[in-house]
């Protein structure tokens, strides 16, 4: 997995996660430490579709936990405006598996 941070301050704003080949994701949890709000998550849809699969609009405390349903290679975490002191620090992607792995 890739993980590419373009914001350099303890307040993030943009971070994207990368695997090699779609798989079907079920849960997010985000662990990390203060509290966050107005954050929206992405998973891509085609080669440059994205969709929202989750908005968090009000302030929560970490850890963050949601059941999501998308079939991607690569989830975007965006936080909209700075608000609040959290930071992340894991970001947990739970996956459907085939009786035969």
């Amino acid at each position: 997995m890739r993980v590419v941070r373009l914001s350099k301050t303890q307040h993030f704003t943009f971070i994207k996660y990368s695997i090699p080949e779609p798989k079907e994701i079920r849960k997010i949890i985000i662990l990390g430490e203060g509290t966050v709000q107005n954050i929206d998550i992405y998973a891509r849809d085609g080669k440059f579709n994205w969709k929202v699969v989750k908005r968090i609009k009000n302030k929560v405390t970490f850890p963050i936990e949601m059941t999501v349903v998308a079939n991607t290679d690569a989830v975007w975490i965006l936080q909209k405006s700075v608000t609040g002191t959290g930071q992340i620090h894991t970001v947990e992607f739970y996956t459907v598996t085939s009786e035969n792995q």
